[in-house]
């Protein structure tokens, strides 16, 4: 996606130099972005999810407005180490995963082997499959393993 977008702000506007920049307190994500942004760190940052009506409410106590520009749909990716030959997981799947009632591999069509869930700090996370964040971040089960960012969960995963 960052490929698309740079290249079209890129062509319309060769006076501006992307740099991206990663949150010095916080794991990468759409929150942390935002909150640059509010602080006056960012000129301009991507997110997947639309502000929310205190992050509006903050850009106009600062005395400025954000302009949000859809460029795509957000969506889940779902990443299961291939050796495990799982045929397919539904979200109810997921969220049995993540509320600790699926716990092994064996329960949705893998072999014998304990679930290791991945997940981003309740708090950093853009998605949540459970209804509503407090929900999710009351109910995630304890062996809930969680990562910096998506990369790092991939690396671990491999």
């Amino acid at each position: 996606m960052r490929q698309l977008v740079d290249s079209q702000i890129q062509g319309s506007r060769r006076e501006l130099q992307l740099r991206y920049i990663n949150p010095t307190n916080d794991s990468p994500g759409s929150k942390a972005g935002i909150q640059m942004l509010l602080n006056g760190e960012l000129d301009f940052a991507q997110s997947s999810r639309s502000l929310t009506p205190e992050e509006s409410a903050m850009a106009e106590q600062q005395g400025f407005t954000l302009e949000q520009r859809q460029v795509g749909i957000d969506g889940i990716a779902v990443v299961v180490n291939q050796a495990l030959k799982v045929p397919g997981l539904t979200v109810k799947h997921l969220q049995q995963i993540y509320l600790g009632q699926i716990t092994n591999w064996k329960q949705v069509g893998g072999p014998d082997l304990a679930i290791a869930p991945f997940s981003e700090y309740p708090e950093n996370a853009d998605t949540v499959l459970l209804s509503g964040k407090r929900v999710l971040e009351q109910a995630l089960i304890s062996n809930v393993q969680y990562v910096y960012s998506t990369t790092e969960a991939l690396r671990r995963l491999s």
